[in-house]
């Protein structure tokens, strides 16, 4: 069977149809199936024209038998061919512009160019999601669109039209314009014009609110109607003051309860807590040694050097970037047997000056086992190293040499000095060279 080429009914014709334009045409210009227009006509071998979506879809069905009643056509079909004289005819069909308001005409297999840059065409603004024609664009930007900016003429702020009208030269606004004036909306200045945010305060005739507006009245009321108010409506507020003492008595009773649930829950947490003191004396010791020994398990000891492979690091900073672990230590190290124990502590997201633009990497000296013989404060130098390669070639190393007098490099009387080192080690655009299968390694060298 015959395929036909794209051709101009998938464009303006499709538009057309989609529209349900009505074409004035004879029938041998439809489709026996849909009994519209023919888009992508084919010509069977029984003689009778359908679209070529028409019968593809059809044929798939498994069905062989043609549908054109019309000529009492029941032949089977067994193939088909391209109808280029029905589509050329068809191209020469004369049609107005689809667009309300245009008054070109063409051929169908030409207009597809004027639809494309018609002036009478829909638009959707940018700004505020309405839509207009082409040919009105500069009038709904100027005039019509309420998030066109405006300048105020009192204050000269820019700010939205729709701002500007709603909020900013609205009298009950907590945004009215502080330079804005005009006559009272309430008549209390007669035609005298007045600074409106310093008048409100003092305006005589602006409505209050019903002294009940937490019990939901809420009508505003003029000052001196006010007494009237609460004398007509007393009945009503009666009723309403009544119904929410009710349901304040529901939840005091719910509170009570929960109450009693709590202290009662309490009173066991408090016999539980005192049987629990009576046994600590018998686990504290068995406590004390599974603790050292996974202390132990933990810290590594090393020559000088300590590589730390991180993983999944752009999981790392995203988290980082929440607020979940925005810091991240390593195992702990000895710089060799009885030496110096520390760690190595990064911000995935940054720190101080570095936050959100670059890794911050630090080492943080902490209380060892051999503190007592070695000798303080920290003098040794310290290399850091984000490993490219192993080639050192591209390789990024920072040195940091102690300052005796800083508290980072004293003996630790807590578990962790405070941490000494970069918070723009590399920044985040550079780093991304250093990651391998989002992997990040980085070496510490302790030189003594």
């Amino acid at each position: 069977m015959a395929t036909p080429p794209n051709s101009f009914q998938n464009t303006a014709l499709k538009l057309y149809k989609d529209n349900k334009w009505r074409f004035t045409i004879n029938d041998n210009l439809k489709c026996v199936m849909c009994q519209d227009i023919l888009l992508d006509a084919i010509q069977t071998d029984c003689g009778c024209r359908y679209c070529k979506e028409c019968i593809d879809n059809y044929l798939e069905n498994g069905e062989k038998e043609c549908v054109a009643e019309y000529e009492d056509c029941r032949s089977v079909i067994t193939s088909y061919i391209y109808d280029r004289a029905t589509n050329k005819e068809i191209s020469l069909l004369k049609v107005k512009c689809l667009y309300e308001g245009c008054v070109f005409e063409d051929t169908l297999k030409s207009i597809k160019g004027h639809l494309d840059f018609c002036e009478y065409r829909n638009e959707m603004c940018s700004l505020c999601g309405m839509e207009y024609i082409i040919k009105e664009e500069s009038n709904h930007l100027a005039n019509e669109c309420l998030l066109r900016e405006v300048l105020c003429q009192y204050c000269r702020t820019l700010l939205t039209f729709k701002e500007y009208n709603e909020s900013h030269l609205c009298f009950e606004s907590r945004d009215l314009c502080g330079k804005y004036e005009a006559i009272c909306p309430y008549g209390c200045t007669g035609e005298s014009k007045v600074n409106l945010l310093h008048h409100r305060k003092s305006c005589e005739n602006k409505p209050l609110e019903c002294p009940l507006h937490v019990f939901d009245c809420k009508q505003l009321i003029p000052k001196d109607q006010m007494t009237e108010h609460l004398n007509t409506s007393s009945y009503e507020h009666t009723l309403t003051i009544v119904t929410e003492l009710r349901k304040l008595e529901k939840q005091n009773k719910h509170m009570e309860e929960r109450m009693n649930i709590l202290i009662e829950e309490n009173q066991l947490l408090k016999a539980t807590l005192e049987v629990m003191k009576l046994d600590l004396p018998k686990n504290s010791g068995s406590i004390s040694r599974d603790t050292s020994l996974k202390r132990a398990n933990k810290t590594i000891f090393r020559n000088g050097k300590y590589m730390w492979k991180i993983k999944s690091f752009s999981k790392l900073r995203e988290n980082a970037m929440r607020g979940k672990n925005p810091t991240i230590l390593s195992e702990a190290f000895y710089t060799s047997d009885f030496g110096y124990k520390m760690c190595m502590k990064i911000y995935p997201c940054g720190d101080g000056v570095g936050k959100g633009t670059h890794l911050s990497i630090f080492f943080v000296i902490m209380k060892g086992d051999y503190d007592d013989i070695l000798p303080w404060p920290f003098k040794n130098k310290v290399i850091i190293t984000i490993f490219d390669d192993f080639s050192k070639s591209t390789n990024l190393s920072d040195t940091f040499k102690p300052d005796p007098k800083s508290i980072c490099y004293q003996r630790p009387e807590e578990e962790y000095n405070i941490a000494s080192g970069s918070p723009k080690f590399i920044s985040f655009s550079e780093l991304k060279n250093f990651l391998k299968k989002d992997t990040l390694y980085i070496q510490i060298n302790v030189i003594a």
